[in-house]
């Protein structure tokens, strides 16, 4: 213990400041003229100090006064001289107000010796992230000595760029399989930068070491190492691998279960006695015993694994404690933060039923639904706790916060197919047709047409080659029900190689969900359909139904949808068989109209990123028959609809009104089309390749003559800003073909699915 400790201080001295405060420092102190001497109070007090980065050196010290009954503490200072200045040189690449924004350190600090320092380090990671590996940096100590000024001296060195990675050691997986798990990329010219970046590399040795771990192989070690070229402008990254021992899962043992026996448990799992032990398979096996007991009601279950070595042998035993907690049933379904949006909308996104057993698996399903109609920025959704009087009901709350359901678009898009047009569109994505202002001052804040969770869409799209002009609202649950309505009223202008045409009128649909994957629906429309400026030479399926027809139609068909995602799809299928009477409700042709459309995606490969190549088998069927269809209503390929031909030039040719073969396809009333597509990534997620063959025809009866086979690539940018369809951009080529066809080697538009 201090001799003083324990005296009254007598004074408090401070020897040594020039230009810090005397007020800085007794704000940053705790000893005090009156109070007790304590050593480990001057302690703290120099810490406080020291934070301040003002003072090389700090002594602290404390004397007793002449009559030996009080003590007088001093503080020496040394303080940190200012910067004069900060100066860079040697610097080309990078210019001097980007270093200047990378470092902390400016013109009149303190020369701390450890923010220098800092600074000289941010710099060389400045550098080494726009890909100069070598970079140095160091500060001139004799500028600093003389005149206080920090002079970072730059050696910026080539910029180094990867031009291969290579694995030595590997013999359980693949280059390609490893290669996959990096970060590190070599570089692609105006794609990939292909930078050398050493935290890069050190997150892709933990990435490949958790890669072989996860698959058995717990004593692997990897370590890096790289091989310059003699310019330096170039570098080989070489990964050096020992794999070490495969080890195999010897024994699970399962304690705690209630509910589920031992052998239950063992069968539920993904891994088993003898198989290669996986962490990410017993990752796995607790998900899937937590979602078993959480179907049963026991949504606060504990899943807890514990994996244990064999010293000797390379074998692992598993321990899987369970801890299923109390059975719950469901109280009551509360919502919260829907101020605008009625309950309903929310409620019948959700399975919790009241007196159930609450289903663990219903509250990801609620969330997941809930987050898809795009109302709400956030979902949470949360069992409160156990009655103290009923224990085993508890009620679920969905908390919700409402977002900008209302967007107003504004844009432009050229297609090969449809030209150049330009787009302004105004939805509303939770709008309510019942909900009528109380005041005018409700409509102008947007209070009132909401909460319903209906679409109403204006869109206007003017264009050289076609517009369209519509007005839509549905609703997927009508009054309240499965069923979907939809109805939709449009105007389009469509300028085609020898007339124009346009067309207004207005559409109806109801649908109903059928279970799980499918819907039926019945839809009718009506429209009115002009043919104008005709050309002389057009063909006489055109003069036939000159001036202005009616159309009507009364339709039903049935979906079956198991796709993954609508927008983006990966796996599963779809397939909508409809039937359609043209004429049923009137209007000028009569006829009847089958169409069948089947839809495959298969994921053939997926890489460590999440990376996905798929395959995409597309089959089309459509036949017309009982009647004269008109030029407006037959079936056509080409352009999208078949790549590596002109647009709807896939299809028989009419007569003229001399009697000669046109060269202008009319369409006809049998189509058959058979197409497959496999996308791969190319560059991040942003870039893919695809590879396709399209296949069929378009005839006046129901024949496979006149059959195309056409072969291509092509690209797909994926902008996230545009949506999750991406650009679609085709080189497609006819290797089987007719003689009249007209080709057409590129088409781009918007690649939706269907």
């Amino acid at each position: 213990m201090d001799a003083y400790e324990g005296l009254p201080v007598r004074r408090v001295e401070y020897v040594g400041l020039k230009r810090v405060s005397r007020t800085l420092v007794e704000n940053n102190i705790r000893i005090a003229v009156g109070e007790p001497y304590a050593a480990a109070t001057v302690q703290q007090d120099v810490r406080n100090l020291t934070r301040l980065n003002q003072f090389r050196v700090i002594l602290p010290k404390a004397e007793l006064t002449p009559d030996g009954q009080a003590v007088v503490v001093t503080y020496q200072f040394d303080e940190w001289p200012l910067a004069e200045d900060v100066q860079v040189t040697g610097n080309q690449a990078v210019n001097d107000q980007d270093i200047f924004n990378a470092i902390l350190i400016r013109v009149g600090d303190p020369l701390d010796t450890f923010q220098i320092n800092r600074a000289r380090e941010q710099i060389v990671e400045l550098y080494q992230n726009r890909g100069f590996y070598l970079a140095q940096v160091e500060v001139d100590p004799n500028v600093l000595t003389d005149s206080n000024i920090i002079l970072f001296r730059i050696r910026e060195g080539p910029r180094v760029k990867i031009k291969a990675i290579e694995f030595r050691g590997n013999v359980a997986f693949s280059s390609d399989q490893l290669q996959s798990n990096l970060k590190t990329k070599t570089a692609i010219f105006l794609l990939r930068t292909g930078q050398l970046d050493e935290e890069a590399l050190a997150n892709d040795i933990a990435a490949l070491t958790d890669y072989y771990k996860d698959r058995g192989y717990l004593d692997v070690r990897i370590e890096r190492q790289l091989d310059l070229s003699n310019d330096l402008k170039e570098a080989k990254v070489v990964f050096l691998i020992e794999e070490g021992r495969l080890f195999t899962m010897r024994d699970v043992v399962v304690e705690g279960s209630r509910r589920l026996l031992p052998a239950q448990v063992k069968a539920l799992i993904s891994i088993k006695t003898g198989d290669v032990y996986s962490r990410d398979r017993i990752t796995k096996s607790r998900t899937i015993l937590m979602e078993s007991l959480g179907r049963l009601g026991y949504i606060d279950v504990v899943v807890e694994t514990q994996a244990t070595r064999d010293p000797e042998q390379p074998f692992v035993d598993l321990l899987i404690t369970v801890t299923e907690g109390a059975l719950s049933f469901t109280a009551e379904v509360i919502t919260k933060g829907n101020h605008l949006t009625k309950s309903e909308v929310i409620l019948r996104e959700v399975d919790f039923r009241p007196n159930r057993p609450l289903n663990s698996v219903y509250i990801e399903n609620a969330k997941r639904d809930i987050r898809a109609t795009g109302l709400f920025r956030d979902v949470r959704i949360t069992p409160s706790r156990p009655d103290l009087f009923d224990p085993l009901y508890r009620n679920m709350n969905i908390e919700v916060e409402e977002g900008d359901t209302g967007s107003i678009n504004f844009g432009a898009a050229v297609s090969s197919d449809l030209g150049l047009f330009g787009s302004i569109g105004l939805t509303q994505r939770n709008f309510d047709i019942a909900d009528f202002p109380e005041s005018f001052d409700e409509f102008i804040r947007g209070r009132a047409f909401r909460g319903a969770g209906q679409v109403f869409n204006i869109n206007i799209q003017p264009g050289n080659e076609y517009s369209n002009y519509s007005v839509s609202l549905s609703d997927p649950y009508v009054f309240g029900t499965d069923n979907a309505f939809s109805s939709s009223l449009a105007y389009t202008e469509r300028v085609l190689d020898s007339y124009d045409e346009k067309r207004w009128g207005g559409s109806l649909r109801l649908s109903r969900r059928l279970g799980e994957v499918w819907t039926g629906y019945v839809s009718t429309r009506y429209q009115s359909i002009d043919l104008s400026d005709i050309d002389q030479f057009a063909p006489v399926d055109v003069y036939d139904v000159e001036d202005e027809n009616i159309v009507t139609g009364l339709g039903a068909g049935i979906i079956r949808t198991t796709v993954d995602n609508r927008a983006r799809p990966s796996r599963g299928s779809r397939l909508e068989l409809g039937m359609e009477q043209i004429g049923a409700l009137g209007g000028d042709f009569e006829f009847t109209r089958l169409t069948a459309e089947h839809t495959v995606f298969l994921t053939m490969a997926e890489d460590f990123l999440g990376r996905k190549s798929i395959l995409q088998l597309h089959t089309q069927v459509g036949y017309q028959f009982g009647g004269m269809s008109p030029i407006y209503e037959r079936f056509f390929l080409g352009g999208r609809s078949f790549r590596g031909f002109d647009y709807r030039t896939v299809a028989p040719r009419g007569l003229r009104p001399n009697g000669r073969v046109s060269p202008e396809p009319t369409g006809g009333d049998w189509l058959f089309f058979v197409g497959a597509q496999y996308e791969f990534p190319i560059f991040e997620r942003f870039i893919g390749g695809v590879a396709f063959v399209d296949t069929g025809t378009v005839t006046e009866d129901v024949s496979f003559d006149q059959y195309r086979v056409s072969v291509g690539l092509g690209v797909r940018l994926y902008i996230p800003q545009l949506g999750q369809a991406p650009l679609a951009f085709d080189f497609g080529f006819p290797i089987v073909k007719e003689d009249t066809d007209d080709t057409q080697v590129l088409s781009f538009s918007i690649d939706v699915p269907f």
